[in-house]
């Protein structure tokens, strides 16, 4: 009986910790799993809304935060939700010919040549900013102007610069 009750101690611990580390990191969660008031909120505000994915993890608080990759028409969405279905963050990608004026001539300047692969518009903290994946071309010599990957920028409406990321 004793060596019985320490598995069971055992087995607790082991799915305790797992479960922890789980968390912590991005978790695929079925849509049937995702909880009432998110879900109900995401039906509320598009109704003709398809929910593509779902994950959860973490935030720097220690609460748990949903993302749903959805599309609605034609547009795609990620929406980052707290569990009581409080919108935190909503990321729709958008056409770049509808990126701000400073924010295009920014990217020209910057990056002369390059093509937009990628652009969302960023809703977080009542602040709209633009996440644009760009890729560099070579210029004349062969030379590299920034990398033949794909860059990311992340700039305000007036285009500032407010994050950028080689990827290598």
């Amino acid at each position: 009986m004793k060596k019985y009750g320490l598995f069971l101690l055992a087995a607790a611990l082991i799915c305790s910790a797992a479960y922890s580390n789980a968390a912590e990191k991005k978790v695929k969660i079925k849509t049937k799993n995702i909880p009432q008031a998110i879900t109900a909120n995401f039906k509320s505000v598009y109704p003709e809304g398809k929910i593509l994915k779902t994950t959860a993890r973490k935030n720097d608080n220690g609460n748990i935060q949903y993302k749903i990759r959805s599309i609605n028409g034609k547009v795609k969405r990620a929406i980052r939700y707290t569990e009581d279905g409080t919108v935190t963050c909503i990321e729709d990608e958008i056409n770049p010919a509808v990126l701000p004026d400073p924010v295009k001539e920014n990217i020209a300047k910057m990056y002369p040549g390059s093509r937009i692969i990628k652009t969302e518009k960023v809703t977080e903290n009542n602040t709209t900013s633009y996440e644009i994946v760009i890729k560099s071309p070579k210029n004349k010599k062969g030379i590299i102007l920034v990398t033949e990957k794909k860059n990311r920028i992340n700039m305000d409406e007036t285009g500032k610069i407010l994050q950028k990321e080689n990827n290598k």
